[in-house]
């Protein structure tokens, strides 16, 4: 715990992060260290942004038509071989959230907040403005940090066939009649 502080601490310094440059930390990998992250750094404030489960599935799909393969997967790393790349995206996704809810379950609510993607899009501003008096502790009229009237849009686009995008849609439904969501 304290090697991981005083690690953190220098990249902090290194990168000049502080209350007016906060350091905003996006890393796929860090799901599985939170509660970790969290005792080391009981200061660090998470902040989750989810966004519609068949969306994610649809570009973990194309990302792993483009790339090859899936990147970490908590289950089991040939259970592709098995079912199809689609179903095997929605799985290794759920398991992801799963991972991250229960782990986040450790961290207490002043240290954790949840956004939705499409609400964030919508209401980008307003949702901005809070996030920075709540816990930066920042006035949100720093001009410096806000864009106004710059309007965002949650794509929903499809990222993979139609075959594909049925298949997800179906795994998820099954998941979802089976209580695994």
């Amino acid at each position: 715990t304290d090697k991981i502080r005083r690690r953190f601490i220098k990249l902090m310094i290194y990168i000049g992060a502080n209350k007016e440059k906060p350091l905003i930390f996006k890393n796929v990998q860090s799901y599985k260290r939170i509660k970790e992250l969290n005792k080391a750094i009981p200061e660090m404030h998470f902040l989750r942004i989810t966004r519609d489960t068949e969306q994610v599935a649809q570009s973990m799909l194309k990302a792993y038509h483009d790339l090859g393969y899936f990147y970490y997967s908590p289950v089991n790393k040939k259970a592709h071989s098995n079912i199809s790349p689609a179903e095997f995206s929605v799985n290794h996704l759920l398991s992801i959230e799963k991972e991250i809810k229960d782990q986040l379950n450790k961290v207490p609510e002043e240290n954790k907040t949840h956004l939705r993607y499409e609400e964030f899009c919508a209401n980008s501003e307003e949702i901005t403005e809070q996030f920075m008096e709540k816990v930066l502790g920042m006035e949100s009229n720093d001009g410096n940090f806000i864009a106004k009237g710059i309007k965002l849009t949650a794509s929903n686009r499809l990222k993979v066939s139609v075959e594909e995008a049925n298949e997800i849609k179906t795994a998820i439904e099954k998941l979802i009649v089976h209580e695994r969501i």
